[in-house]
């Protein structure tokens, strides 16, 4: 009776009963099943990357994608280089998924959180649907990226050479710095030199511009790397322009057509899984276009964005635990949220949202919990509500 009741809901509102990853009692999170059953990508947000109740929140529900709606592959806003060789690792039993991910993933999900989500891919290595891991971002993270990527560069590239007999490597020695250099300021503003661009440009061309042999997989690997290095030096020179999120939606869709018989999960920011953000009146969110907004307009329907949004806690900024709150006399979809009297509530927005007061759809703290005018309905399909947030807890 129970389970019925929670399932039910009220019109678009679902209470959830637990975020805990070893609950998996998942009599609540029936509710998905309608809205995501014909969906081949679900993108599972957050509103800052250090959100710990959001990550356990999240790691609950990829287990009940995995075990109920059939979602075999997840793919990190990290790297699209570093998550494929953590995967290898794995699928070949050479390396645990804790040590692999921990290697692949950016420093910021290095957290207690994501021990749980590594040990449950673990466990599923020996089962009849084992979890694939993967990224989808132009830029290089964790460990595992130099040396490990430039050996692996340099073998592929002489192999083509000598299978498809072109010449395709152009002043190796300094190839080799330029790279060392490309993975050493992927993360930050640093921009290349012009000599280091020419020299990455002279080569990349070349490979991106080979036409493979039918079901030559390996070349369009690496020629998804060369178009992911490219766009992360360049954006440098114009970090307005919505270049890593156009290459990291084309990633998503690479995947996609590299295991067409599996649906996805997304694990990554709000402000790149939403779309519609030109609506959002606040200069420091509102872009060109998203990696959501490209999704959903190759994929219609077959995209879904799931949001998560809190009331108030702390959430991890930096190694700081920053307070947050929101503010009680804005109109926002929070402050409505709250009043539901429910720690955790999803909301599907792909059905009515004439319950909810229209002045409460008005702004929301979805991007940095920080409140901003936006019409929520008009950027997502679905919203994950977390009454108390905490910080995610460093390793």
């Amino acid at each position: 009776m129970l389970s019925a009741l929670i399932c039910r809901g009220q019109n678009n509102i679902y209470p959830i009963k637990s975020i805990a990853q070893n609950d998996t009692d998942f009599s609540d999170l029936t509710c998905l099943n309608q809205p995501l059953t014909d969906v081949k990508i679900v993108a599972l947000g957050e509103q800052s990357h250090g959100d710990g109740a959001t990550f356990d929140g999240k790691i609950r529900l990829i287990k009940y994608l995995h075990e109920k709606l059939g979602f075999d592959i997840i793919a990190f806003e990290s790297g699209w280089y570093n998550c494929y060789a953590a995967n290898k690792l794995i699928q070949e039993g050479k390396d645990s998924s804790l040590s692999a991910l921990t290697n692949a993933l950016f420093a910021i999900w290095k957290t207690k959180e994501l021990q749980g989500l590594a040990q449950y891919v673990q466990e599923t290595q020996s089962s009849a649907h084992p979890i694939l891991l993967a990224g989808f971002d132009c830029q290089f993270s964790g460990k595992n990226s130099a040396p490990q990527f430039i050996r692996d560069y340099m073998s592929a590239v002489k192999n083509m050479e000598s299978k498809y007999n072109i010449k395709l490597l152009i002043d190796s020695e300094n190839l080799v710095q330029a790279l060392n250099k490309e993975i050493k300021y992927s993360n930050f503003y640093t921009k290349l030199s012009t000599s280091d661009t020419l020299v990455l440009y002279n080569n990349l061309s070349r490979l991106i511009a080979l036409t493979p042999q039918e079901n030559d997989t390996e070349i369009y690997f690496w020629q998804t790397i060369g178009r992911n290095i490219e766009t992360d030096y360049r954006r440098k020179f114009d970090m307005k322009s919505n270049l890593r999120d156009s290459v990291m939606a084309l990633n998503v869709l690479s995947l996609q057509r590299q295991f067409p018989d599996k649906k996805i999960i997304l694990w990554a920011a709000n402000t790149h899984v939403a779309y519609n953000l030109h609506s959002v009146k606040d200069h420091n969110v509102q872009r060109i276009a998203s990696m959501g907004d490209f999704l959903r307009t190759k994929l219609q329907n077959d995209y879904y964005p799931i949001l998560f949004t809190s009331y108030e806690g702390k959430a991890k900024a930096g190694f700081m635990n920053m307070k947050i709150k929101v503010a009680t006399n804005s109109n926002n979809i929070e402050n409505y949220l709250n009043t539901k009297n429910n720690d955790f509530l999803f909301v599907n927005f792909r059905s009515s949202t004439a319950q909810i007061p229209k002045e409460n759809m008005q702004s929301s703290s979805v991007f940095g919990h920080a409140i901003v005018p936006v019409n929520i309905s008009q950027i997502t399909d679905g919203l994950f509500f977390i009454k108390q947030m905490y910080p995610s807890h460093l390793l």
